[in-house]
């Protein structure tokens, strides 16, 4: 059960982010649907990180790429699930806190691109506190820099 969580937020993240994009004409609806997306994905991993915070356990996941070629590991223990814990709760109240904050930007900036990044930064976060691979750390680690340079653009 406690695997499934790890995914259904990555996957939550990564709706969020495609929510923001997909509404072309309506960047109100696009940008709320994306930050509620956040707040819930936020949330299913502060009970995540609470979870094995409190048992104990650790968590592996193995990704392979390419018939094994590529073998992403992330790694769930109680150190990694106290930051995912900090990254979590921080980015609940920036989300709920941006539901209100981008209405001033509304018509003079394109919020679906804020929206768009944030998610996507958010789970590059929690991506370099759980990977197990050096290699994985550096790929998710420059796409977190990467993709904080646009947040720090908009």
């Amino acid at each position: 059960m406690v695997e499934y969580l790890f995914i259904i937020t990555i996957l939550l993240y990564a709706v969020g982010a495609l929510f923001a994009l997909c509404f072309f004409k309506w960047q109100r609806v696009g940008n709320y649907i994306s930050l509620i997306c956040t707040a819930i994905a936020s949330c299913f991993s502060i009970a995540l990180s609470v979870t094995v915070l409190f048992n104990g356990a650790v968590i592996r996941f193995d990704f392979l790429i390419y018939h094994a070629i590529i073998k992403y590991n992330f790694l769930l223990d109680p150190l990694s699930s106290f930051f995912m814990l900090a990254i979590s709760v921080i980015g609940l109240i920036a989300a709920i806190y941006s539901l209100g904050y981008t209405r001033l930007y509304v018509n003079k900036r394109d919020t679906r691109f804020l929206g768009f990044t944030y998610n996507l930064f958010l789970l590059s976060m929690l991506l370099v506190v759980t990977a197990n691979n050096a290699l994985v750390f550096m790929i998710v680690w420059e796409f977190m820099t990467l993709i904080s340079f646009f947040l720090v653009i908009f």
